[in-house]
């Protein structure tokens, strides 16, 4: 048997002393030492989600692919100062889709976000800036160039509706007389990138009454060469507040607006739709349980061209209701105006009522449940050559949490939307049953 000697037992002991700290160390390390940093004034906070999903209906078809999804979601979210007071944060998220019967869908999408508040003894701004980079699965009609091999430009002409059939161009000149733009109807991922942008300036004039304006824009555009339009809006409004009661404010304020419509594809263009409305309403508790805000106003609209467009009643209403201590309830209903990504020239109403209810389960209020519903008439103005004058929409969903700890959350979740289009009934379902685990505070 080997023997230490005094020198050697020294070392020994310093190296045991040495793991022990160690392990000791590891063992005292806590989740909010790597999912939370916090040294004020900042706050660095990162979060990792994995989900699977299993979906019946993946390109949204009358007849569904299924497909087994799996999703990897991480992020990060910085914040310098309090949302109290002033602040700046900074967030993005990430999210990586595996498919596995169609690893061509594979894709990966970004979200970026930027809110802001400077807040002075009368003085305030309030400002939020969006971007998004996604890939979508989804049946499109895709532009492949012309019958003719001699590649010209079309005329730009005012008017018009592209159909999501081969267009012919009869305009194009001799070279390409009689020509058609050669088109396919595709099932894959198309890309897409959305920017939305909102400051809101308020200035206190007394303790109970204030004046503010806000700017909006906001893009949605669509890959080259696929028959979808890209729309560009912007927004002016300007506004003020008189706080009647301690916890109840009334506003008022007017706005104007544009929107502009760009095709991906050969096709007419197409005039940009201006819009002015106004509204009055309410924000703030109406009763000890009953929150919101309620809004209801007109908004006029009109092509450039002096073509028709909808103008008539909006209106906006969010509440929440708390039923019981552990049991809450909300509402919302949207009647607005916009213009479609499919047809040429179509402004729409859509009007939208959405509810929820959410349910603490137990008595330490680890476990949630929520179940909800949304359902929107959309409804086209004039739809020349469109495939129907309008359709409906549905949406049921049941969510399930269990807060294993306060840093990780298990979610079981369905979700059921359905399409129906004009009084055919013809449409489409889509199903979803999803898995997940979140970590993060």
């Amino acid at each position: 048997m080997k023997t230490f000697n005094s020198a050697q037992c020294k070392k020994l002991v310093a190296i045991a002393t040495g793991l022990s700290v160690a392990s000791g160390s590891l063992r005292a390390v806590e989740p909010s030492d790597i999912l939370v940093f916090s040294k004020e004034p900042v706050l660095l906070r990162p979060r990792l989600a994995v989900a699977e999903t299993y979906i019946d209906n993946v390109f949204s078809r009358q007849v569904g692919k299924a497909d087994l999804i799996t999703t990897v979601s991480p992020g990060l979210n910085f914040r310098l100062g309090k949302e109290a007071g002033n602040f700046i944060a900074l967030d993005y998220g990430f999210s990586q889709r595996f498919y596995a019967a169609q690893d061509d869908l594979n894709a990966g999408d970004h979200a970026f976000s930027i809110r802001n508040k400077v807040q002075g003894q009368r003085l305030g701004m309030l400002g939020t800036d969006r971007m998004d980079l996604v890939s979508n699965p989804i049946g499109v009609v895709q532009q492949t160039g012309f019958s003719s091999p001699i590649n010209i430009t079309p005329p730009v002409s005012e008017g018009g509706t592209p159909s999501v059939s081969p267009v012919p161009n009869p305009d194009l000149g001799s070279p390409v007389r009689g020509g058609e733009v050669l088109s396919t109807y595709e099932e894959r991922n198309v890309d897409s990138t959305s920017h939305y942008h909102s400051y809101n300036l308020a200035y206190s004039m007394t303790e109970k009454t204030g004046v503010y304006l806000q700017g909006q824009y906001s893009l949605t555009d669509y890959e080259q060469g696929v028959e979808l339009y890209d729309l560009t809006t912007w927004r002016g409004t300007g506004g003020f507040a008189f706080q009647a009661f301690p916890k109840t404010s009334f506003f008022g304020e007017t706005y104007y607006g544009q929107t502009t419509t760009t095709p991906n594809f050969i096709a007419p263009s197409i005039p940009h739709l201006s819009f002015i409305g106004g509204s009055l309403g309410a924000r703030g508790s109406f009763t000890e349980k009953i929150t919101g805000v309620v809004r209801v106003g007109y908004e006029s609209r009109e092509f450039a061209d002096i073509s028709a467009a909808p103008s008539s009643p909006v209106s906006s209403v969010s509440l929440g209701y708390r039923v019981l201590p552990k049991t809450a309830l909300s509402v919302t209903y949207d009647r607005l105006h916009d213009v479609s990504v499919q047809y040429a020239k179509q402004s729409y109403t859509v009007n939208v009522l959405s509810g929820q209810v959410s349910q603490a389960i137990g008595s330490s209020g680890k476990w949630r449940a929520a179940v909800g519903g949304r359902y929107g008439i959309y409804a086209y103005e004039t739809t020349e050559g469109a495939a129907s004058p309008g359709y409906d929409s549905y949406s049921v969903y049941f969510n399930l949490e269990h807060q294993l700890q306060v840093w990780l959350t298990a979610r079981l979740g369905y979700g059921l939307d359905a399409i129906r289009y004009g009084n055919s009934g013809s449409g489409y379902d889509v199903n979803r049953l999803t898995l997940g685990l979140a970590i993060g505070y």
